[in-house]
């Protein structure tokens, strides 16, 4: 009688061991995955700022900002943009003023 009672506690601690170590895991594996895709989407939005300072930096320095696109056949066309930085106040004159004809 005791024999059988021991074999009941030793599985029962050995189950609930195994799902603790399961359990353990799987919140391990979650929190690893949601710190690479946090690293991820930050490396996004870095190098989305990065390539936004790039074009700021290019007009500043050369009043143009030229890249690659590709037209509606799919050709290789150079697109550059040609301006100058404005000021909020500027930007907001230049909308209320209308497009340029």
């Amino acid at each position: 009688m005791v024999r059988q009672n021991r074999d009941w506690k030793f599985l029962t601690i050995l189950v609930l061991a195994v799902l603790l170590v399961g359990v353990g895991s799987w919140i391990g594996y979650s929190f690893f995955q949601a710190r690479e895709r946090g690293l991820v989407i930050q490396g996004i939005q870095q190098g989305q700022l990065q390539g936004q300072m790039n074009v700021i930096s290019a007009i500043q320095t050369t009043g143009y900002f030229a890249f690659n696109v590709a037209d509606q056949e799919g050709q290789a066309q150079q697109m550059v943009l040609v301006g100058q930085l404005a000021t909020p106040e500027q930007l907001q004159q230049a909308q209320q003023a209308g497009p340029v004809q």
